[in-house]
């Protein structure tokens, strides 16, 4: 708990300017809120547990390892306030499994429940404890797994092999290496070995940058950017519209499969 204070209170503020990205997720208006309502409306704070799929993300927390770790849970009560702050969040992706803030909670559980096995009194236990974790951990992989058998399988946007792939691949030898690039969502993986990689529009209208305080505005930086690369028609209209604004500022350089080049041309 100590470091925990001292990460959020003075670590990452120095590096960020503020202990959490996700402090304004508390609900019911922050800390005080929250316990406010707790002790003194009950029956509001337990209603606001049961929505949004809330209850669900704790069973299938748990059935991934079959329950398991019930049978000697000391090792998955280190996890237990990862839930409650997943499970209580106002951000919808923290209370779903395919997201990054269930991550913290896998080792957890599989060494939780590796270990509530190790201490059944007789091997025949053991060994049907260990037939239900397994059979629910391929159960959850088929109902919500992305294995190539699940129901979502996961699947390349283009193939490794596709001429979408042979065009990108062309044209990104095209940028030099220390250019500052702003380039569509799919693009920039493949691009961000640089110092200054954008996801578009930022920085010509900031999206789900930095501490999330300058959306819509055009950053300084912007008068940067040396190279797009985007589609040649935008699908959407708030991307059209801020293209509209600074096309005349880039040259399409090259284009293949859609796939559009842009090199500035005045500042």
């Amino acid at each position: 708990m100590g470091w925990t204070a001292l990460a959020l209170e003075v670590i990452i503020p120095s590096l960020l300017g503020q202990g959490s990205l996700y402090g304004g997720d508390i609900p019911f208006g922050g800390v005080g809120g929250f316990f406010k309502t707790l002790f003194t409306s009950p029956g509001t704070f337990f209603s606001y547990l049961r929505a949004d799929g809330r209850p669900f993300y704790v069973w299938q927390i748990g059935f991934t390892t079959g329950w398991g770790f019930l049978l000697s849970p000391e090792i998955a009560l280190i996890g237990v306030l990862v839930v409650a702050e997943n499970v209580v969040s106002t951000l919808p992706y923290m209370h779903q499994i395919p997201f990054q803030f269930s991550m913290p909670l896998v080792p957890v559980f599989i060494l939780a429940t590796v270990w509530a096995i190790s201490r059944q009194s007789s091997t025949m236990r053991r060994y049907v404890i260990t037939g239900v974790t397994v059979t629910c951990a391929f159960v959850s992989c088929v109902w919500w797994g992305l294995a190539p058998f699940s129901h979502e399988s996961a699947q390349p946007q283009w193939g490794p092999t596709s001429a979408a792939v042979r065009s990108f691949s062309a044209l990104e030898k095209r940028i030099p290496a220390n250019a500052v690039v702003s380039a569509w969502y799919l693009f920039v993986p493949h691009l961000d070995q640089r110092t200054q990689i954008y996801l578009w529009p930022t920085p010509f209208d900031s999206q789900n940058y930095g501490l999330f305080k300058n959306d819509g505005q055009r950053l300084p930086v912007s008068s940067q950017v040396q190279y797009l690369v985007l589609p040649v028609y935008l699908d959407s209209s708030d991307d059209a519209s801020v293209f509209a604004h600074i096309s005349s500022y880039f040259k399409l350089v090259t284009s293949d499969n859609g796939i559009g080049l842009y090199k500035r041309i005045k500042q």
